[in-house]
Formats: structure tokens, C-alpha cells, sequence
């Protein structure tokens, strides 16, 4: 991946028709390492695919707590909505996702299920 961003890749190019980026792709499967490889060559860290997820989204469900972090440091907004009008929070609590709810609540998330305390929360 780096020699390919390194040859002029576009690290916002999407393959799929619902539009999932690689930094998506990434978030989803828990692969810091890419996504720090990614950022670092110019991937829309706010970017959302047609559902309206975003990489933090992706990485609070797979409860990848180092990803959540680094996502944060680059300034992907906790409080950015799906098409569901659901955040990060409600990602990580509905996949029971405590430690990455956590870290959220702990960077400021005031919306999800966590920070209402909404059935559902994880403890």
C-alpha cells in the first residue's frame, strides 16, 4: 500500500458502489497500520460512504481501540451521523464495544447509547 500511495494512488479512490473507501475498508477490519499509511497519504479522514459511515463508525464496531484513538488525533468528528442518525458511540455499543465506548465518552462524545445512558449500554 505505501508504494502505492508513494507512485500518486488516490487514497480517497472507492471500489464499490457503496462507496466504501479504503480508509473505510480499513476502519472496518480493525487495520491501524493501514490507516495511519492511508491518513498519512491524504485520505479524507471525515469521509463518508453512501450510508453515511465514517471510518470512526467502522473502528468503534470493530473495537479497535488504538484505531479509535488515531481517528480521533485526526480529527474525525465523534459526533458525526449516519443516515440512521446514529455516532460512533452507538456503533461500539451495539457491538458491545465497551472499551472503544469508553474511549469515546473519554474524548467528549455527548451522542450515543453510552452517553445517554440508553438500554443497551455497555458497562
Amino acid at each position: 500500500m505505501a508504494a502505492l500511495l508513494a507512485a500518486g494512488a488516490d487514497a480517497d479512490s472507492t471500489a464499490s458502489e457503496g462507496g466504501a473507501s479504503a480508509l473505510l475498508v480499513a476502519a472496518q477490519r480493525g487495520h491501524a497500520a493501514a490507516a495511519r499509511l492511508l491518513l498519512d497519504g491524504g485520505a479524507d479522514a471525515a469521509y463518508q460512504d453512501a450510508a453515511g459511515r465514517n471510518a470512526l463508525m467502522l473502528a468503534a464496531q470493530a473495537g479497535s481501540a488504538d484505531l479509535v484513538a488515531l481517528l480521533l488525533a485526526a480529527g474525525v468528528p465523534w459526533n458525526a451521523l449516519d443516515q440512521r442518525a446514529e455516532c460512533a458511540g452507538d456503533y461500539a455499543v451495539a457491538a458491545g464495544q465497551a472499551a472503544t465506548a469508553e474511549l469515546l465518552l473519554q474524548a467528549g462524545a455527548t451522542c450515543g447509547r453510552a452517553a445517554r445512558g440508553q438500554p443497551g449500554t455497555v458497562s
